[in-house]
């Protein structure tokens, strides 16, 4: 099959490493993979040189614009599926597309709050009705939806590449790590918050917080405020960031909203616990198991997330008897595996 993914760009991200996993395994399985990017490629991430990456279309500043002269690329050309990832693009390009191949589009979020615009809410059940299937993470995604939508969609595993997955250290670092993009929806500042007390608790741990984004220099402050000097770091955007988090105590994620964030199923492959704010979507509760290998926290509870990181940092054992089930987990998520069930469900 000739496949061609539609995405924003490669620069980083959940849905980007997704895509150039799937690539790269599809690939080798013999299919023909394009990656259409909106804006400058620039891949942060690993891609198959067999891989075509085209992002000719980036130049064109209306965005209305870009999506017609896609769609009148996607109209000539003869790739049998499309995938578009993530929603916003699946909505905006199925607006325009009238070419006759099966159309998909995977939704990387909470759908109760991405498209954020009006029109791309109010256009996307109609839109989605004319796709030939729907993408979604997790059960809580697929069942916002309605029963028509449900009946032509499926969930499917975000993949990893187990071969780049270290062995679990044998000695863990005293630092409480995470990592993503400087946003609101990461909510950073509840994690410094609860470090903050954490610090008085627990002293001699340091939090990492990796990744860039607009909210550098607004948490640089307030973790200047709240914590002493040398107890925190942000060391921005880095490629070895599973070797730094296999050093750490634990992980944690204080999103408002997530899909299913790659990062906790990596860190819990490695058998580093995980603490996450337990979103809407159900991302997070799909693979952590609570008191197992890691804690659900509500979101934007402070004393909850606290408690629950002084507990693993009160008795080291815990972390250590938690039942890190590394081999289901590399088997569920390994990209081989998950390739073939993406290809089984768009093959018809």
């Amino acid at each position: 099959m000739k496949i061609t993914f539609v995405t924003r760009n490669l620069w980083g991200g959940g849905a980007e490493k997704v895509i150039s996993l799937l690539a790269k395994e599809m690939t080798n399985l013999n299919h023909n993979i394009e990656i259409i990017t909106l804006q400058k490629a620039n891949p942060f991430y690993d891609i198959d040189r067999r891989v075509i990456i085209n992002d000719d279309f980036s130049s064109i500043n209306s965005r209305i614009k870009k999506y017609k002269r896609i769609a009148r690329y996607l109209n000539n050309s003869n790739q049998d599926v499309i995938i578009c990832m993530p929603e916003e693009i699946g909505v905006y390009l199925r607006l325009f597309y009238k070419g006759s191949s099966r159309f998909y589009t995977s939704e990387r979020n909470d759908p109760r709050i991405f498209p954020t615009s009006i029109f791309g809410r109010i256009l996307r059940i109609p839109m989605y009705k004319k796709n030939t299937g729907l993408i979604f993470q997790t059960i809580g995604q697929q069942q916002y939806f309605p029963k028509k939508i449900q009946e032509k969609s499926t969930i499917l595993e975000n993949p990893i590449d187990i071969s780049k997955i270290p062995k679990p250290s044998e000695l863990r670092e005293k630092r409480i790590i995470s990592a993503g993009r400087l946003v609101d929806q990461k909510n950073y500042s509840l994690l410094i918050k609860s470090f903050s007390r954490i610090n008085q608790i627990h002293p001699g741990y340091k939090l990492v917080i990796y990744g860039d984004g607009p909210l550098l220099g607004q948490l640089i402050d307030e973790a200047k405020i709240l914590l002493p000097e040398d107890s925190f770091s942000f060391p921005g955007k880095i490629s070895n960031i599973l070797d730094e988090i296999n050093k750490s105590t634990c992980f944690v994620l204080t999103s408002d909203y997530e899909g299913l964030p790659n990062v906790i199923i990596e860190s819990l492959s490695m058998g580093v616990p995980v603490i996450s704010t337990d979103t809407s979507s159900g991302g997070p509760q799909s693979i952590v198991k609570n008191g197992i290998n890691g804690y659900l926290v509500p979101v934007g509870d402070v004393n909850t997330l606290t408690d629950k990181i002084s507990k693993l940092l009160g008795d080291l054992q815990i972390g250590k008897q938690l039942e890190m089930d590394i081999d289901e987990i590399k088997k569920k998520y390994d990209s081989v595996s998950v390739a073939k069930k993406w290809l089984n469900f768009i093959s018809y």
